[in-house]
């Protein structure tokens, strides 16, 4: 009969674990935005889902950014698809080719292929928004005017300017340069919720001089 007892009592403390845990994962599901909103920086989510959109991924659909209005047609996605390409093939012109789908930028920043898409595209993806992030910087300017906001900002870090925050960690260089003047604006959730706060710093993250990321930031 004892043993029998402190099974239950065992199976009911388990029990209790349980339902405490699945409590504070929904709580911080719940709250994760608020969080990196209070925080300025993306925590970590619970789900495979939300990990695929946290990091950009193309199984999950994020690079699908426009979605069909009513009377659209085949024919205005055509142009749009047109005109991301020849922002790709002009930024491509404007930089210099090194070989294997590599460009060098004039200020000695290189743009490599990656898993998911070239870094070219997707630093063209801050050109427009993404509201299926929780943030998404999206530069003012476009095309090739962005690669050399991102070539300046690249010269002043290289410098030590006092307008460059640095940053090393896990074998990348992170910097946070402020530009002195409006660069882009606040997308995904938090544009939203703002109402598309004036940005004035890019941020670079780079494995030595290769570019891993660039967007506007606060």
């Amino acid at each position: 009969m004892n043993v029998q007892a402190n099974s239950k009592k065992v199976n009911s403390k388990q029990l209790l674990i349980i339902i405490g845990l699945l409590l504070l994962a929904g709580a911080y599901h719940f709250t994760r935005p608020t969080l990196e909103r209070v925080l300025n920086m993306q925590l970590p989510s619970l789900s495979q889902a939300d990990n695929n959109k946290d990091r950009g991924d193309s199984s999950s659909g994020d690079f699908k950014y426009d979605a069909k209005l009513p009377g659209q047609n085949q024919k205005s996605n055509s142009a749009k698809d047109s005109a991301a390409g020849d922002a790709g093939t002009a930024v491509r012109n404007w930089l210099t080719s090194t070989g294997d789908n590599r460009y060098r930028s004039p200020a000695g920043l290189v743009y490599t292929p990656s898993r998911s898409e070239h870094r070219i595209e997707h630093v063209l993806l801050h050109c427009k928004d993404n509201p299926s992030k929780p943030a998404h910087g999206i530069f003012l300017e476009k095309g090739v005017e962005v690669f050399k906001l991102i070539d300046e900002a690249y010269e002043l870090a290289k410098a030590k300017s006092s307008r460059v925050q640095a940053d090393r960690s896990q074998g990348k260089n992170t910097y946070v340069v402020e530009m002195n003047r409006k660069v882009g604006f606040d997308g995904g959730a938090k544009g939203k919720r703002n109402g598309g706060r004036e940005l004035k710093r890019v941020k670079l993250v780079l494995a030595d001089d290769r570019v891993i990321t660039a967007f506007p930031t606060r």
